[in-house]
Parts: C-alpha cells; structure tokens; sequence
C-alpha cells in the first residue's frame, strides 16, 4: 500500500539540499575574464574584485609577474585557479572560507647551492596543527632561514659536510624555541610546545603597564 511522504521530512530534505547548493556556490563564485597576455598579479586582482576572495601568499614564492591569457565566461573560482596554475607551476592554491592561500610546492624553491643539502620538515604544535610563520634557522648562519608555510612545511639548504654539526633553531611566538640537531636527515617533524606566560609590570611617563609576555625570564615576547 502507498504510503505518502511526510511533508516535514519532504521540507527537511529540501532545504538541506538549497545549504548544501549554496554551499558549494559560496566555495566555486563564477567569474568572468577575458584578458591576453597580462601579468597574473592582475587576474588575482579581478578575481578578488568579483568574489570577494583575498589572495594570501609570500611575494618570493609566486611569481606574480607571470603573464597569462584568460578567457573565462561564467567560470567557477576553482576551474579558474586550476587554469592559471597548472601542476607545472608548482603551486598549491586552498580555498578556504573567504580566503585563497597559494604556496609553492616546489622541492626545488630553495634552489641548493654548492656544498649544500636541501632539507625538509614540519613544525607542529603538541595537537599536531602547523604552526604557519614559525621561523627555522640554521644556527650560526642568520641568513639561511626560512618562515614555515600554511601546511607547517618547510625546505632549507644546509652544509654538514667536513663532519659539521648542523643545527635548526626553531622559533614563534608564543611557543618554546628548540634547537634541533639535523647531521645527516634529510627530513624532520618538529613539535613546538606552549611558552611558559607571565605578566611583566613596567612603569612609562609615570604610568603603571602590565604586559603579558611568553618565553622565560631572559628571552620572551611581549605584549600590551
């Protein structure tokens, strides 16, 4: 015997198929442009213009220079993406909310000069989520170090030849810094834990600040 739909059950499934629709429009916003041969920093620029989207990448990782030619009509974001940036490109692009995060994934990025080993690693917190702008640094050598990108990766160039100790002094704010051995790895997993946290009173122009500040008593960060 026929037995007719609930016509709560009915609504339920149908407004949760319009959540699920808008969704997914919210994350593919269709965009229109036709250009020839301009740098891609000017696509990124109509592509925020159009959606509403906010580009975040390091300008020494994306070559914003490079010229493209588009011609999308009616495009949805992520086909676009994919468009301008082929697997040959070497970037990664995640969308997010509101937020377009690129990122080179190329292992070559820190291109290795002579003498030199290419390294690569994560920095994590103690719940296992990156900590994105961590810096790493090989001790010794204030010009060889890298900031730590959106998926807690990193890549550096290191010398342990001649029987060198090489070691990474890994840094943020907010968290204990560790000075990791790496002679001979060609890959490490780094976990930061939690700074200990204190308030530091100072007195300026006669008045009374308190400061909260992370790190020990010798090497910390604070703010007001």
């Amino acid at each position: 015997m026929y037995q007719p739909k609930s016509k709560t059950k009915q609504l339920v499934a149908a407004a949760l198929m319009t959540f699920s629709a808008t969704g997914l429009m919210a994350q593919n916003k269709p965009v229109t442009i036709k250009t020839e041969s301009v740098p891609i920093a000017t696509v990124l620029a109509q592509i925020e213009t159009q959606t509403g989207y906010v580009f975040e990448f390091r300008d020494s990782e994306i070559d914003t220079e490079r010229t493209v030619s588009v011609n999308a009509d009616n495009l949805s974001t992520k086909d676009l993406l994919k468009s301008i940036f082929p697997s040959s490109e070497g970037v990664k692009w995640n969308l997010k909310g509101h937020t377009i995060t690129l990122v080179s994934k190329k292992k070559n990025a820190n291109k290795a000069v002579a003498g030199k080993r290419e390294l690569t690693g994560t920095v994590m917190d103690a719940d296992g989520e990156p900590l994105a702008g961590a810096v790493v640094k090989v001790q010794g050598d204030d010009k060889n170090a890298v900031v730590v990108d959106v998926d807690g990766n990193f890549f550096i160039n290191i010398d342990d030849s001649d029987g060198k100790k090489t070691v990474l002094e890994v840094s943020f704010i907010g968290y204990e810094p560790r000075e990791v051995p790496v002679k001979g790895l060609s890959h490490i997993d780094i976990q930061l834990a939690g700074a200990a946290k204190f308030t530091r009173r100072t007195h300026r122009g006669g008045l009374r600040l308190a400061e909260t500040c992370f790190g020990d008593r010798r090497h910390f960060d604070c703010q007001r």
